[in-house]
């Protein structure tokens, strides 16, 4: 394999075989393509001369299927331009994006070397096993190879520019994870025509919206039956309205008197806003923790290195955003240093209360 590797020139793709699995939430299954391990490592070489130069010109707010980005990224942009201000937004999914990308669309963006555009297009036109039948499409990349979620990416490549470049007198704000995306305007007007000039876009590369999962929705008002718009698993609105404590960052859930971890003894340190353990004394329930020599304790006497720990716990990236990311996930361990010193400073306090 290493000498076939090395003359990549005389490289001969073998045919993909079909699995499908089950797709979540509907009774519909997800076709895969898998490739041999030969063509498997051949598409890692090729991999790695393509993504580095499209990682440089890739969208800002594209975030599916790329090294060091994250669903998380894209629930922060969404916060980030509709806490402020409410906006309608067009919510919408590319139905069978794997499926129908065309190929000659396809490999005139990708504007590389012959040889790399060689690979590509032999891969793209590899048959397909399927259940003993051979079939060889005529549209899509398949979906299980290492380079699949690459070239997806670059088909959509422009796809934000282009709808952005749009608004003349209102800022028009394209997410998009994947094949899913939304776009965001103060302006319905706005929005409605950038959906048709989108439809238009996509066109182009063979791709269309899915009718049953696009609309247009508002993230304050009702509008058409619906406030919000879903994005991933999480719904998004303006935040304050019907917002469950489970939803709510940490330091807001602590200022409602209704919310029940108020009677753990949990506060919210007044200069960070962020939840701290009970001091030393009497706990919320009464009970002594060891402080009879009136002796203060750690958390006490260094109430800014609680409020750092904490802020290393959580930070901009955490996806509590009010409803955006869904109920919160398992606190991280402390940082090795920062649990060093908490332990160090606690046994010190013992020695002196001794």
């Amino acid at each position: 394999m290493a000498h076939a590797l090395a003359h990549l020139s005389t490289w001969h793709m073998a045919p993909i075989r079909r699995v499908y699995i089950p797709k979540a939430g509907t009774t519909e299954k997800r076709g895969l393509g898998i490739p041999v391990l030969a063509d498997r490592a051949c598409q890692a070489l090729v991999k790695l001369a393509l993504e580095p130069e499209w990682e440089a010109q890739f969208e800002r707010n594209s975030s599916g299927f790329r090294p060091g980005r994250s669903a998380h990224e894209a629930i922060e942009a969404i916060f980030n331009a509709i806490c402020l201000k409410p906006k309608y937004v067009l919510d919408a999914d590319i139905e069978k994006c794997f499926d129908r990308i065309h190929h000659d669309a396809l490999l005139k963006k990708l504007r590389t070397m012959p040889l790399i555009e060689r690979l590509v297009r032999g891969w793209l036109k590899a048959g397909v096993l399927d259940g003993g039948r051979m079939l060889f499409p005529e549209a899509g990349t398949p979906q299980g190879g290492v380079i699949s979620p690459l070239l997806p990416n670059i088909a959509l490549h422009g796809f934000e520019w282009a709808m952005e470049g749009q608004g003349e007198r209102y800022r028009i704000l394209v997410i998009r994870y994947a094949d899913d995306l939304v776009v965001l305007c103060e302006d319905l007007e706005t929005i409605q025509a950038v959906k048709a000039q989108a439809e238009e876009w996509l066109a182009g590369m063979g791709l269309r919206f899915q009718e049953s999962k696009t609309h247009i929705t508002h993230t304050l008002d009702k509008y058409e039956g619906q406030t919000g718009f879903d994005f991933g698993l999480s719904r998004a609105a303006i935040p304050g309205r019907q917002i469950s404590h489970a939803h709510l960052p940490r330091q807001a859930r602590l200022q409602d008197p209704d919310y029940p971890g108020r009677e753990r003894g949990e506060t919210a340190h007044p200069e960070s806003g962020r939840n701290c353990p009970p001091t030393s004394g009497r706990t919320a329930d009464g009970a002594d923790n060891g402080a009879q020599s009136g002796h203060p304790g750690v958390d006490e006497l260094s109430p800014h290195l609680c409020r750092q720990a904490h802020l290393q716990q959580t930070g901009p990236g955490d996806a509590r955003l009010y409803g955006l990311g869904g109920a919160p996930s398992p606190e991280p361990e402390l940082p090795l240093a920062l649990s060093a010193l908490l332990a160090a400073a606690r046994a010190a306090d013992g020695v002196q209360r001794r």
